[in-house]
């Protein structure tokens, strides 16, 4: 049969799948949204697809644990995994087994049912006064479960790679309540960089 398939926040796509499938699937997803709704909501990180992409080394708990598994702290480690992520959403593990990969918007990601288990964890960054920097060749502890949404354990991940930090600037009220201005070098700096549409800019928006 064919049936609604979640794998990404946002996104649902039709895969074929069995009816018990369809629902460990579902309910899996689900599951996750709503840890994550319940622990953060939206994060400041600022992480993009070419920042995730490439090997990443999970380190991981015994798979013991309920869907009530607290990660705040990681605990021993049983299992070190490497995993590439591809283009444009292929997982693959050192041993060849393949799932795929999604972002979760800019904030994290999520690895999915591969050789059986998935993974989500949002991207590292530290806050300043009026700063967020974001390390995102590095998450926070997440949460993996295996297919059947059982065995949960906890992980974190760090980038083959190095990724630079990223900072970006915190808006404040002022920034808030300030009165909307075009910027012109902007349109022409992205007019400069691509050619299949053209930005200008909206006198009348700053009335």
């Amino acid at each position: 049969m064919e049936a609604w398939k979640m794998t990404q926040l946002g996104s649902i796509h039709v895969l074929p799948l069995t009816g018990n499938e369809c629902i460990l699937q579902i309910f899996g997803t689900l599951l996750l949204v709503s840890i994550i709704q319940f622990v953060a909501g939206d994060t400041p990180a600022n992480c993009l697809y070419e920042d995730v992409r490439g090997t990443w080394t999970f380190v991981e708990t015994e798979r013991l644990g309920s869907n009530k598994i607290n990660c705040d702290t990681l605990g021993a480690i049983a299992h070190v995994k490497n995993f590439t992520l591809a283009f444009p959403d292929i997982a693959t593990d050192e041993l060849g087994n393949a799932g795929t990969w999604t972002m979760i918007y800019n904030q994290g990601f999520e690895v999915i049912n591969i050789n059986q288990r998935s993974y989500f964890a949002f991207s590292y960054y530290e806050t300043g006064e009026n700063s967020v920097t974001s390390y995102c060749g590095h998450t926070f502890n997440g949460w993996s479960r295996d297919k059947t949404v059982r065995n949960w354990s906890c992980f974190n991940a760090t980038k083959t790679t190095e990724v630079p930090p990223r900072t970006t600037k915190q808006l404040t009220h002022m920034d808030l309540v300030q009165l909307y201005r075009n910027d012109p070098a902007l349109v022409q700096k992205i007019n400069q960089v691509q050619g299949s549409w053209r930005a200008k800019v909206y006198p009348e928006l700053e009335k």
